[in-house]
């Protein structure tokens, strides 16, 4: 779920901040940049966390499966 929150970030932004720069501004002028920079980082540790943990389990299962001998009868 982080992983597809930190897509749609990266693809549509976060509307306070797209504003100010459709404006001509620069982003650090949004009232609450802070807060948001938190938010950004805090989604994107999370998704990247994630990822690795579905990396690690995929390989691992991979791993599983090549030692293990097939189910015949």
């Amino acid at each position: 779920m982080w992983i597809i929150l930190f897509n749609a970030l990266d693809d549509f932004g976060i509307r306070e901040i797209n504003e100010v720069v459709r404006m001509g501004s620069s982003a650090n002028m949004t009232p609450n940049y802070l807060q948001i920079d938190a938010v950004k980082r805090k989604v994107t540790d999370e998704a990247l966390h994630g990822a690795l943990r579905i990396a690690g389990l995929v390989s691992t299962t991979l791993w599983l499966l090549a030692i293990r001998p097939p189910f015949t009868q």
